[in-house]
């Protein structure tokens, strides 16, 4: 079951990029212009991102990309087989033009850390493999600051080098750390400044806010009299820097919700995390799929608050319910006949 909806994920992900391909033709984007963003005016010079248009629901099938990597390297973990690998592969590939083009540098991140979380725990089943794991938060910093600056030089390296003194790696890694300080102050901004009466909450439901149908007729808007992106907008064209704008995902919940409102509301995302964490160890179909996703969010919780957001709401719903299809199959399947003395069943690293 896990295989065939491994084949049905990397398929609608497929689709997904297909339909980005499609809008880009039709848009009249040319090969021109895709070289030209390599030049010195970079991404942002080029017009790619305002033309490529999206076909609500069906590029929103990119997404399923990450619960098809998540699949792939279960697979892996258990039984290696050539086309988990290209598969694999193939959805990475897919990912790099989009996220340079489109300037997502997460689209990237959101792939490969799921990805971590599952080779991490099947290794860390030995002693061997966990004291190779501890190395593992090491030897990610110098991987995501690499992903970061080849990004970095061509989003904003081609504007600020005429006018910085420090050098390309000096200029990334302030540039990364900025967006980190930058995204707490801008949360504590928030909490501050973005209120206003009718107010409802926002980025913790940020899935349901932007998904199609609901984006189109602007519902937010059409509910509190107010346009909350544009209004966040304002708070940092008056009080911080519009060209550093993501907001903290510690401080949402806060802003959502108010103080005792915040603390319940990641008091109950602690829960959740520690029993998908669990459920992991414990190789359980929920946990063994779910938690992968999830980790996304714990690590970019200061920036982002990547679990609410509808970008990372199809891949919950595709591996939610493999999960499920998962476990009602376990339930009903025969039991075994007994050979021997029973066995406690192994931790993931040993996948049963």
């Amino acid at each position: 079951m896990l295989r065939r909806a491994g084949t049905v994920f990397f398929a609608l992900t497929v689709v997904g990029y297909a339909a980005f391909l499609v809008s880009g033709v039709r848009s009249g984007i040319t090969l021109d212009q895709v070289m030209a963003t390599f030049g010195a005016g970079g991404v942002y010079d080029s017009p790619i991102k305002q033309q490529l248009g999206t076909i609500p629901g069906v590029t929103t099938l990119t997404q399923v990309g990450i619960a098809s990597v998540v699949v792939s390297s279960l697979l892996l973990a258990h039984s290696p087989q050539r086309r988990d690998w290209l598969r694999l592969a193939a959805v990475l590939g897919m990912a790099l033009p989009r996220a340079f083009l489109l300037t997502e540098r997460l689209a990237i991140l959101e792939l490969v850390v799921p990805v971590i979380v599952v080779f991490a725990m099947h290794r860390s089943g030995t002693p061997r493999g966990r004291r190779a794991v501890s190395a593992v938060p090491v030897l990610f910093a110098p991987f995501v600051l690499a992903i970061f600056a080849a990004f970095e030089y061509s989003r904003s390296w081609v504007f600020f080098r005429e006018t910085s003194n420090a050098t390309f790696a000096q200029f990334a890694v302030e540039r990364l750390i900025g967006y980190y300080a930058t995204s707490l102050n801008n949360g504590s901004l928030e909490i501050a400044y973005n209120r206003y009466p009718g107010r409802l909450p926002h980025d913790t439901l940020g899935a349901f806010w932007t998904a199609p149908g609901v984006d189109e007729v602007r519902l937010y808007e059409r509910l509190t009299g107010h346009d909350n992106v544009a209004f966040y907008t304002d708070i940092l064209v008056q009080h911080g820097t519009p060209e550093f704008n993501n907001s903290s995902g510690l401080a949402a919940p806060f802003v959502d919700f108010g103080v005792a409102g915040g603390l319940v509301y990641l008091l109950l995302c602690g829960i959740a995390v520690g029993l998908l964490y669990r459920a992991f160890r414990e190789s359980r179909p929920l946990g063994l799929l779910v938690y992968p996703v999830i980790f996304i969010g714990v690590v970019e919780l200061p920036r982002y608050l990547a679990w609410s957001q509808g970008r990372v709401f199809p891949a919950f719903l595709a591996v939610a319910v493999l999960a499920w299809l998962l476990t009602r199959a376990a339930r009903r399947a025969p039991a075994p006949p007994a050979r021997g003395p029973a066995r406690t069943p192994e931790p993931i690293g040993g996948l049963p």
